[in-house]
């Protein structure tokens, strides 16, 4: 329900609240940009717990939690892969872009844990969509993982500001 209450949020303060109210009934991650500012952070929520992670120029993050400490998690080998290979790219790409993120995101050395993953995937799973924000230039598009050398299925350019 918190995913629902966010569409209501007046302000990035207020969804800020409405993501980290306690107690929670299950565990999530968000990533919350306020387009005023140009701010963006990474919120791990679980039970009474949470962490804003600010992001300052790029985040990789799979299910998994990644900043909140002490919680017993269970790492699949594919979320702990796909995120190596995420950060292992993120250190090694220049500065970030539309085009460098989605190469990332587009990934496919590892056959076993790609970070795109097609239906042919060894675990049976899917990339449904690759959605990639770019908040400097208010700018969202959606890429056909199924086709991503196409023009990108969707750009929404100046998203709306509150």
């Amino acid at each position: 329900f918190t995913a629902r209450s966010l569409l209501s949020a007046s302000s990035f303060q207020n969804a800020l609240e409405r993501m980290t109210r306690s107690p929670q009934a299950s565990g999530f991650n968000y990533t919350l940009c306020d387009l005023a500012s140009k701010d963006v952070v990474n919120v791990e929520v679980v039970g009474d717990q949470h962490n804003i992670h600010p992001v300052e120029t790029a985040l990789f993050h799979t299910n998994h939690y990644v900043y909140l400490d002490g919680i017993n998690q269970l790492i699949s080998p594919c979320s702990q892969a796909r995120y190596n290979r995420g950060i292992e790219l993120l250190k090694t790409s220049p500065t970030p872009s539309t085009e460098n993120v989605k190469k990332i995101l587009l990934d496919e050395q590892d056959p076993n844990h790609p970070i795109r993953r097609s239906t042919s995937d060894p675990a049976g799973t899917a990339t449904l969509a690759t959605l990639i924000y770019d908040v400097n230039q208010e700018r969202l598009e959606i890429v056909n993982p199924a086709n991503p050398e196409e023009k990108p299925l969707r750009a929404i350019q100046q998203m709306a500001q509150s």
